[in-house]
């Protein structure tokens, strides 16, 4: 008989019948003496191989009386059904063991030392969870789970594209949905930071509060050629065609989605939109109920709170209100055209206390105040009548010039109705220039 070594629990012999491998052995001393005829040594050879089976067969019995197990079942907690291939890891200090649901989700996970687990859950599209179970010697503990499924949408429906329902892999134009998730991921003054992100989308900040939006490199001063809606009403400035996002009365905490089309869709929605068009759709008031309420400070002395409130009044009417405040201090610049105008000015005897030229003040103030109605109607229809306004002071750049923006007025007012295939509305836009004046020429604006 010829032994080839002992390792961790592995005892291999050599017999006529090939390798026998024993689970968990221990080693046992034993000695081995030379036996007088062989018969006797045959005989000695069956009593060790029959020592060692009996002693594997001990050992692995009292493992299994000392080892617990966590059995159960994972479940969609929505619609009840049993999650396939979910992963359920048990974890204590360094030690990890796993398995993946069976058929009716269902799952068993054995050997497991006595102590206190972390039982976690993953699936895809799932969110994770995790609880706490302690498993004590030769017990099964029984622990069920059901999972939420997250908001990742593979396929959203949009509806600037085709000015329709539809799904985004089927809209004739390369659509960019951002949703809730990443929306709430950013903090900003306006809806333009929520597009820094997006692809073919560029951002050119000019302020604290001010920027351009343009697409696919079709820049300018004024991004005439880009399309801004807010729940289907163009929130262009009147007369000059400006999208300034700081005199749009909106709250990020009310924004849905933003829906960006990057390419021509003059078809749709007319000459203002050669570039593309982007489509900031706000939350239904029956939808985000409650109260919410931000305050933030940061750089350039800004300070900034907002709050929002959405209710019912009956199951049919809802209502939601939104009002915002911020200040702060923007960058400051010295444009040398000013400068030069200011001099010459102020050397044909202009009162330096009254000359607007070159006058800048760089504090930036903000008041919004914005209200909506919904009703609905049978087959998914609506009635919505919203309205609001903004106030805001800062300086504006336009192609001739900085402008001195000073309690510059934004109102609004829509109205829109949706029934089966009729879609109306009507909206009208105003703007209050205030005491706004040209930096370059002191004219008002």
């Amino acid at each position: 008989m010829a032994f080839n070594g002992y390792s961790r629990g592995w005892f291999e012999t050599t017999q006529d019948q090939g390798a026998h491998l024993y689970r968990r052995v221990r080693y046992i001393p034993f000695e081995l003496r030379a036996l007088p005829h062989p018969a006797a040594f045959v005989s000695f050879r069956r009593y060790l191989h029959s020592l060692v089976a009996a002693t594997a067969l001990v050992i692995g019995v009292a493992d299994a009386q000392t080892l617990g197990v966590v059995e159960g079942t994972v479940l969609d907690s929505e619609t009840g059904e049993p999650l396939i291939g979910a992963n359920v890891v048990a974890s204590v200090g360094d030690f990890t063991r796993g398995v993946a649901t069976r058929a009716g989700g269902q799952y068993r996970i054995a050997n497991l030392p006595e102590a206190t687990y972390q039982i976690r859950v993953s699936f895809v599209g799932y969110v994770d969870q995790e609880l706490e179970a302690r498993v004590d010697a030769a017990a099964t503990v029984t622990l069920n789970f059901r999972l939420e499924p997250t908001d990742i949408q593979v396929n959203p429906i949009t509806i600037t594209a085709s000015r329709g329902p539809q799904k985004m892999l089927d809209a004739p134009a390369a659509v960019t949905v951002l949703e809730p998730e990443e929306l709430e991921a950013r903090v900003g003054l306006t809806a333009a930071e929520h597009l820094k992100t997006a692809p073919a989308v560029d951002v050119v900040a000019t302020g604290i509060n001010q920027s351009r939006i343009v697409i696919r490199g079709f820049n300018d001063n004024l991004a005439s050629s880009l399309l801004t809606l807010i729940d289907n009403r163009i929130a262009r400035l009147p007369s000059i065609r400006l999208t300034a996002l700081q005199l749009i009365p909106i709250f990020n905490a009310d924004i849905e989605r933003v829906e960006v089309v990057s390419g021509p869709a003059s078809a749709l929605y007319g000459p203002n939109s050669a570039n593309g068009v982007v489509h900031i759709i706000t939350r239904s008031p029956f939808e985000s109920q409650g109260t919410t309420a931000t305050v933030s400070v940061g750089e350039n002395d800004i300070i900034s709170g907002a709050v929002r409130h959405a209710g019912t009044i009956t199951p049919r009417l809802g209502y939601k209100l939104f009002a915002q405040y911020y200040t702060g201090n923007d960058f400051e610049f010295s444009d040398t055209t000013e400068v030069a105008a200011r001099q010459q000015a102020l050397a044909l005897g202009a009162d330096p206390d009254t000359l607007l030229i070159g006058r800048r003040d760089f504090g930036v103030r903000n008041v919004a105040l914005q209200g909506r109605l919904d009703y609905r109607l049978p087959d998914n229809g609506l009635i919505m009548i919203n309205a609001g306004f903004t106030l805001g002071d800062n300086i504006e750049t336009s192609p001739t010039g900085s402008v001195q923006a000073k309690n510059a007025i934004v109102t609004y007012i829509q109205g829109q109705l949706r029934y089966r295939r009729l879609f109306f509305q009507t909206f009208y836009n105003l703007l209050d220039s205030g005491d706004s004046y040209a930096l370059r020429t002191g004219d008002l604006f």
